[in-house]
């Protein structure tokens, strides 16, 4: 009964894990582009190598950051340094209570047209391209702007 245990347990810590390596001990850094401006993000939630990490969300997150000050409709992107690039994108903006998913393909997206303080989660994956549900690695990263006429 112990092995059976053993083998099932082994078994379901590896289903959807790869062993494939992604370079680096933790994820690349997450940027968010605006005109020739690099601002970092700070590192939320990631499943990286052998080492998964858990956050707040980014209004959490970014609590004592200074947010970015952009103007309504302003172009901004999401960017990483990093080769391979990840193949799954999700953008997700929160504005008090209010939790809003961006239509997002990895390019970029506008400011919201009201002013106020927008914070976003740029959440990427390295999905594996033949194995469907097999990840090499995930992470969010957390971005404040402040949105002024």
């Amino acid at each position: 009964m112990n092995k059976m245990f053993l083998v099932c347990s082994l078994f379901l810590l590896g289903a959807g894990c790869s062993h494939d390596e992604m370079p680096g001990k933790t994820p690349p850094v997450g940027y968010m582009v605006i005109g020739d401006e690099k601002h970092e993000g700070v590192q939320g939630s990631y499943c990286w190598n052998t080492t998964c990490a858990d956050t707040a969300g980014p209004p959490e997150l970014m609590k004592g950051h200074k947010p970015v000050v952009v103007k309504p409709g302003e172009s901004i992107r999401f960017t990483l340094d990093f080769e391979p690039k990840p193949n799954e994108f999700h953008l997700t903006h929160f504005q008090g209570d209010k939790e809003t998913d961006v239509s997002f393909d990895g390019g970029e997206v506008t400011a919201p047209m009201e002013e106020g303080v927008y914070h976003y989660a740029y959440s990427v994956w390295w999905m594996d391209e033949e194995e469907e549900h097999l990840s090499h690695g995930d992470s969010s990263y957390a971005f404040s702007i402040k949105v002024v006429e």
